[in-house]
């Protein structure tokens, strides 16, 4: 499932880790992120699938390293030797099944222990489906603030929910881990490229005399 939508110039590459119960949707959002469309149909990730796309964060082009992995159990030991060293996770439910929703705990429970550093975010999926929701917002939200992770609600159907997801995961990623380290040295999951413009700094006073 590799992308062929990537633009150089690249600054940065991160490693971001998509987890969750089989069937929530993970590959669904994958492809309509990476090709910009519903995909066509869908199959069920065995092991992990890899994808790529750049994300632009200020004036800094981030290429995102996309790993899909399967939910089923009988896959899970494979698709944890892929955890190490993610910048990111993106931890998905069913927003119409409470099973995978209770499932988040451990899913970024096995994160937390294989890329302790990683930034999260909760996503619930299938935020069209509002007849058939069973988990609200609120409980959602609340979980993913006691994990420490961002929460966002998305559709395979609705491209800027999904874009705006993967943008406000980048953005955390980059504020946290790259710009505290002043971009001098490469940390778990991310990838320096190539030199990053002098304003990628975050300036200690922007007032003007």
């Amino acid at each position: 499932m590799t992308s062929t939508t990537v633009d150089g110039g690249a600054a940065y590459a991160f490693k971001v880790i998509i987890v969750g119960d089989s069937n929530v949707g993970k590959t669904s959002i994958v492809h309509r992120f990476l090709y910009a469309e519903r995909p066509p149909h869908v199959h069920l990730t065995v092991g992990v699938d890899f994808g790529i796309r750049n994300v632009v964060v200020g004036d800094v082009r981030i290429k995102l390293q996309l790993w899909d992995t399967a939910g089923q159990e009988m896959y899970r030991s494979i698709a944890s030797a892929y955890y190490r060293n993610s910048a990111g996770c993106i931890a998905m439910f069913d927003l119409t099944n409470q099973r995978s929703f209770q499932s988040l705990h451990q899913w970024i429970a096995d994160i937390g222990h294989a890329a302790p550093g990683a930034r999260c975010i909760v996503v619930g999926n299938k935020k069209d489906l509002s007849d058939k929701r069973v988990v609200d917002a609120t409980t959602a939200r609340a979980l993913a603030s006691s994990l420490g992770a961002e929460y966002a609600e998305t559709s395979v159907c609705d491209g800027r929910s999904v874009n705006h997801m993967f943008q406000t995961l980048t953005a955390r990623i980059y504020a946290e881990l790259v710009v505290p380290t002043d971009a001098t040295s490469s940390v778990g999951g991310i990838t320096i490229l190539r030199p990053p413009p002098v304003s990628h700094k975050v300036r200690s006073c922007q007032c003007k005399v």
